[in-house]
């Protein structure tokens, strides 16, 4: 590969789940790539497919379409040994920090435990690596004979994070590791991760559900509804003019603390809820909450064109993002 040649590379990627009342698509078709250094933000919210594609990357959820390719080598045909070998280099920070982590093993055990399972090091070696890990994140030695139990939400994510890191990875795949700590600090792991990304080259492949949680992490961001990528660019493009009629509707549920902005602003919300996977609508899958939905709406899925999924993307009013007001 050159160093212009992505980290990760997925194209058409599918994940389908059986049900007692039928199949679920749960991703269809989805193009991605992450770059060495690059932090891509995956936004949407519940339900449209971001874990199951995180996990597909991963090889925790079988494709039943398209391929993923970590490093040039495609992981659909790796096995055994080569592939452990790549998962060392692609690791995962899970959503909850309390049911991702083993209430019995303490957390230099917690941390311990990838380096045990892929045989690195001697015992000596592996208690340095997982001590200069607690110290990468934060935490230091002193956690080292500490419970789960016995710390905050943000010193278990920090745990996740150093477990995910003892094997020095090229990829992290964060699944909304911030969604479940209070505000103060999410904002604490997002600059420990930011910092990460700065002092040893880390790719990102973060997960959200909220396009403001993003907004000074990513580099990128791709915005998912239902299975499929609708709109995707840099960040700076995607706050500034979000063209896809579901992204405004993202960002306009996003708070503005600015009072006279927040009263003074019109929000092009969706409407409804997300629709049945297991149903999904004709044509458009966004159509049925759409503002903008028009008869062609129903009958074609729109292609990705120029980086958006939507019919009738010349023809909509423009949208005034009101980023600028949503702090620092």
């Amino acid at each position: 590969m050159t160093t212009e040649d992505p980290l990760l590379y997925v194209r058409g990627a599918a994940v389908s789940y059986r049900t007692r009342a039928g199949t679920v698509t749960a991703v269809d078709g989805v193009d991605l790539t992450v770059r060495r250094g690059e932090i891509v933000a995956l936004v949407g919210e519940s339900g449209c497919g971001k874990s199951s594609l995180g996990r597909a990357v991963l090889r925790l959820e079988p494709l039943v379409g398209g391929e993923v390719r970590f490093g040039g080598v495609d992981l659909g045909t790796l096995s055994g040994a080569p592939l452990r070998q790549v998962r060392r280099r692609l690791q995962m920070v899970f959503q909850d920090p309390q049911s991702s982590l083993d209430p019995r093993r303490t957390v230099g055990a917690i941390v311990e435990r990838p380096l045990r399972v892929h045989r690195v090091g001697t015992p000596a070696q592996r208690r340095e690596k997982v001590a200069m890990t607690l110290d990468l994140v934060g935490l230091g030695t002193r956690y080292l004979d500490r419970y789960p139990a016995a710390l905050s939400g943000g010193q278990r994510q920090r745990v996740g994070i150093a477990r995910a890191l003892v094997l020095d990875p090229d990829l992290l795949v964060c699944d909304e590791p911030v969604s479940a700590l209070d505000v103060s600090i999410q904002a604490q792991i997002l600059e420990l991760l930011l910092d990460l990304r700065e002092r040893l080259g880390l790719a990102l492949l973060f997960i959200a559900h909220d396009l403001a949680v993003v907004r000074h992490l990513a580099d990128q961001v791709a915005v998912m509804y239902l299975g499929r990528i609708v709109e995707r660019g840099s960040v700076d493009e995607m706050f500034a003019r979000p063209r896809h009629p579901y992204t405004q509707a993202l960002l306009s549920a996003a708070p503005v603390p600015d009072v006279a902005v927040e009263r003074a602003r019109t929000l092009p919300l969706a409407t409804g809820d997300l629709p049945d996977p297991l149903s999904p609508p004709s044509g458009c899958a966004f159509r049925t909450r759409c503002p903008h939905a028009r008869p062609v709406c129903a009958e074609v899925s729109p292609a990705l064109v120029n980086d958006v999924a939507c019919h009738r993307q010349d023809e909509l009013p423009p949208f005034v993002s009101h980023a600028s007001h949503t702090g620092g």
